[in-house]
């Protein structure tokens, strides 16, 4: 699998849109790219419900997601997992790379939690109960 590097803003702006062929087919590849990129951004928010500092959310059950559509009709999807939102990704810009020349450049940042706090940390009381 590919390691997954932001899109600098410059890019998005056009600035290095030079080198990327135009046509319907790398338009679109690049329009799709662009969804990937904010579906799998998406997926990833909504895997975790760390809001802020010493604010722990709780959900009430699954999650649900609707689109509304025409008529007032809804239709219901499941969500996207991580897995699937990658592989999405991976389609999309191996799409762009072949129909529209786009180059997938930055610097990848890794963080890695200290081992120790993790290890020193505790359920509240409470805990888990209604």
């Amino acid at each position: 699998m590919r390691t997954h590097q932001p899109l600098a803003c410059a890019q998005l702006r056009g600035a290095a849109a030079a080198p990327v062929r135009r046509g319907a087919e790398g338009d679109a590849a690049c329009r799709a790219l662009l969804a990937a990129l904010a579906l799998n951004g998406l997926a990833r928010s909504d895997a975790e419900l760390y809001l802020r500092a010493n604010c722990d959310l709780r959900e009430r059950g699954p999650v649900s997601i609707d689109i509304d559509q025409r008529g007032g009709g809804r239709l219901a999807l499941d969500p996207l997992s991580l897995a699937d939102a990658d592989a999405l990704l991976d389609a999309a810009l191996a799409a762009a790379e072949q129909k529209a020349g786009v180059q997938w450049n930055g610097v990848v940042l890794r963080v890695t939690g200290n081992p120790s706090i993790v290890a020193g940390a505790v359920a509240d009381e409470g805990e888990g109960q209604d």
